[in-house]
This record gives C-alpha cells, structure tokens and sequence, in this order.
C-alpha cells in the first residue's frame, strides 16, 4: 500500500506539473495577440530614429548657416573699419590747411597727395573684401540673394540669410580736392550706414539660429531616447519570453525525467 500509495501521489504530482506546463505554454500562444503592440513600438521607433535624423541634419545646417553668417559679417567688419579710416582722412584733408594738389606749396600739396594715395589703397582693399568673402565658393558680398537653410524636420521649418550686394553699392571717394573731400563725407555718412544696417541684420540672423542649436539638440536628444526605450522594451520581453520557455522546457524535460523513473520503480515493484 506504501509504494502505491506514492507511485499515486507520484502520478498526481506529474499530472499537476504536466498541467502547468500546458497552461503556461498556453499562455505563451495567447500572447502573439501582443505581436500588435511589438509593432507599434518598432514603428514608433523607427519614426523617432527617422526624426532624429533629420533633427541632426538640420542641426548641422543651421550651425552651417551661422558660420556663413560669421564670414558675411568678419567681412563687413573689414569694411566699416576702412570706412573709418577714409572719414579720419577726409576730416584731415577737409580742416583747409592743406591746398589742391596743384598749389604752389609743395609740401602741403605732398600731404594731400599723400591722403588721398592712402584713400585709394584703402578702396582697392574694400574692393577686395567684397570679391573674396566667401564660404564653400558662395560669395557673400556680391548677391541680394537669400539662403535658405532647412532648420528642423518638417519643410515648413526654414530660415533665409539676407545677402546684400556691395559690388556696386558703395561709392569711390576722391580725397584730392577739397570739393572732392566735401562729397566724401557726406557719401561716406551714407555708405557706413549701409554697412552698420547690414551688420545689425547679420547679429540679428546669427542671433536666431544660435537660439535653435540648443532646442534642436534638446529634441533630438528626447527621440533618441523615446526610440531607445522602445526597442529596449521589446528587447527585454523578447528576452524575457526566451528565458521562460527555456524554464518551462528544462521543466518538461525534468518532469519527463521523473515520469520515466517512476515508471520503472512501479514495474519494479510489480516484479
């Protein structure tokens, strides 16, 4: 009675166990109807990595068109300070103690000659600063054109940079008279205003787009991990599904184990 009474006890534990296990398997075929949800996280995911993308390219772009801005306005920094110098050389050649070239008194007719060579050279290289302010071969100086600069995902997220054309736009100064000394001031009064316009406009545009560095790498820092989380997730239940079955097949394995033995003990005992 003692041995069948644990070959039946045996027998009920390997029912329950085998019971368990079919249930647990069970349970693990109910959740493909989660394959919906594995889905929509990978979906998202790739949304997020496809947006992170684009933030990132756009992040490069706007520091792109900062740098531009940059050289535009190094550029026009060149300028006003030429600019400066021809008003002191005017001023200088304006206060009336230095007569016309073509007077008799030679030195004070050296000193004019002398201002307006200075005045000349300082034109030549405002010329030059015009014709080779440049970035990647684009001519900052010689266009009105505007650059636009994708600054985020959607098209709808753009930012231009007003270019203004110098080429012509500003007007040659004569220092060699004191008629041409007079015109000088009042076109240089012009001309300086020009420039300091479109230096404030370059602070104001560079002033923008630095105020989207830090937002569009704060959003794609924020995509990036909602992205991660989301394939971290399906990673770890993918994970966490593989060590359960593992689990529940050493189990099956086990009780088979134990099955196998008690019946050899029951025909043993038979014997």
């Amino acid at each position: 009675m003692s041995n069948i009474s644990v070959g039946s006890t045996l027998a009920a534990q390997l029912a329950n166990s085998q019971q368990a296990l079919n249930e647990e398997f069970n349970k693990f075929d109910t959740r493909t109807g989660q394959v919906t949800d594995r889905a929509v996280r990978l979906s998202l995911s790739e949304r997020f990595n496809a947006e992170v993308q684009k933030i990132n390219q756009a992040t490069l772009n706007v520091n792109d068109g900062i740098t531009v801005v940059q050289i535009a306005d190094y550029g026009l920094e060149q300028i006003q300070n030429r600019q400066l110098r021809l008003q002191e050389l005017a001023v200088l050649s304006d206060r009336g103690t230095l007569p016309n070239g073509q007077d008799h008194q030679n030195v004070q007719g050296e000193q004019r000659r002398a201002i307006n060579g200075e005045a000349e050279e300082i034109q030549k290289e405002i010329t030059a600063i015009i014709a080779n302010t440049k970035y990647n071969n684009i001519n900052l100086l010689t266009t009105n054109d505007k650059l636009s600069i994708q600054t985020g995902p959607t098209p709808e997220d753009q930012s231009a940079i007003k270019l203004t054309n110098y080429t012509n736009r500003l007007t040659e100064v004569d220092l060699s008279s004191r008629a041409g000394t007079k015109q000088a001031l009042a076109t240089l009064k012009i001309d300086m205003e020009q420039v300091r316009t479109s230096r404030s406009e370059m602070a104001a545009t560079e002033s923008k787009l630095s105020a989207l560095v830090p937002k569009l790498t704060d959003l794609s820092q924020t995509l990036s991990i909602a992205g991660s989380a989301m394939r971290d997730v399906d990673i770890y239940n993918n994970s966490s599904q593989q060590a359960a079955a593992n689990i529940l097949a050493n189990a099956n394995e086990a009780i088979k184990a134990q099955a196998n033995q008690f019946s050899a003990r029951a025909f043993q005992l038979l014997q």
